[in-house]
């Protein structure tokens, strides 16, 4: 299958008319022609179908990607990026976060969670999960799959054992890489951070 981060979207910003916090941002203009460079990458692949998250940017990136593919569209909840809780937009806790991300991805510490939010063992269970599945269904043609930083990191993590060596290597939004299943093992060519 063919991964990649979603394209860049409008950060989590407060909404003037009524103070509360838009935790669904769209594309920017940029994530918009972020997407449309990916679809030049992807020519010639011929994907059996796009598999995007719940989420907006998951989904207009995989509507960009998939009206130009030719490709439908199938929405997976389990795809979603990984909760930290009520306390996900909340930039004071940043370090904190970056923290149990790290005892995900790199320590293999999937118990460590932030009081309302996800464990490792819950984003890793599901994001495996939704990747087997998926490459269950497109076996023999790829698939695209739009996701998140975190849950796909972790996902990818968990089905490759391979987490210190992904560390301090962010996805890049909008960079596709390949994770292929051959012989019930697990393989990523994880890409390169560079600004898009």
């Amino acid at each position: 299958m063919i991964c990649l981060r979603h394209a860049e979207a409008e950060p989590p910003n407060w909404d003037s008319a009524d103070g509360t916090i838009v935790t669904d941002p769209p594309l920017t203009r940029r994530g918009r022609h972020q997407a449309k460079a990916t679809t030049n990458l992807l020519m010639g692949k011929e994907p059996k179908k796009v598999f995007v998250s719940e989420a907006l940017r998951s989904r207009q990136t995989g509507e960009i990607i998939a009206s130009c593919l030719g490709a439908p569209i199938e929405v997976v909840s389990a795809l979603a990026e990984a909760s930290m809780g009520k306390t996900d937009q909340d930039p004071a806790i940043f370090d904190l976060r970056a923290q149990i991300l790290r005892q995900w991805i790199v320590n293999d510490n999937l118990d460590d969670r932030l009081t309302d939010g996800e464990s490792g063992h819950s984003v890793a269970t599901r994001m495996k999960n939704a990747l087997y599945d998926i490459a269950t269904k497109c076996q023999g043609s790829p698939a695209v799959v739009v996701g998140h930083v975190a849950s796909l990191t972790v996902g990818v993590s968990a089905l490759c054992n391979n987490g210190p060596s992904l560390w301090n290597k962010p996805l890049p939004n909008a960079v596709p890489f390949a994770l292929t299943l051959s012989s019930n093992r697990w393989h990523v060519k994880w890409p390169v951070y560079s600004e898009r």
